[in-house]
């Protein structure tokens, strides 16, 4: 895939209670990529219980496959709409394929 400013990122999780798709906005400044308003939703009407453990595992894997274009830093962003703590904003940063995802920002 190719990551260009303005295109949307898209992706499928599989968790062990079933797939969770996550859908962001693709900006990119130089070697610079954020993924912008990210979403996270299940696939079915089904509520899942997503924990940290299966998105930081998401995380450390998309850290490399961006490192493996090119990209030095990733900033990922968006805001929680549904359950605990609704507009709770959050954002982690990582550097390169060996980096591992900062603590979020909570806004």
């Amino acid at each position: 895939m190719r990551f260009a400013d303005g295109t949307l990122y898209e992706r499928t999780i599989t968790t062990p209670d079933g797939e969770v798709d996550v859908l962001a906005e693709v900006v990119v400044q130089g070697r610079r990529i954020e993924l912008r308003n990210m979403a996270v939703y299940p696939r079915s009407a089904v509520p899942l219980r997503v924990g940290p453990v299966v998105l930081v595992r998401w995380a450390r894997g998309a850290l490399t496959e961006l490192a493996a274009k090119g990209f030095e830093e990733v900033r990922v962003t968006g805001t929680r709409l549904s359950g605990a703590r609704q507009g709770r904003v959050a954002g982690a940063v990582g550097r390169g394929e060996a980096d591992r995802p900062r603590e979020p920002h909570v806004g």
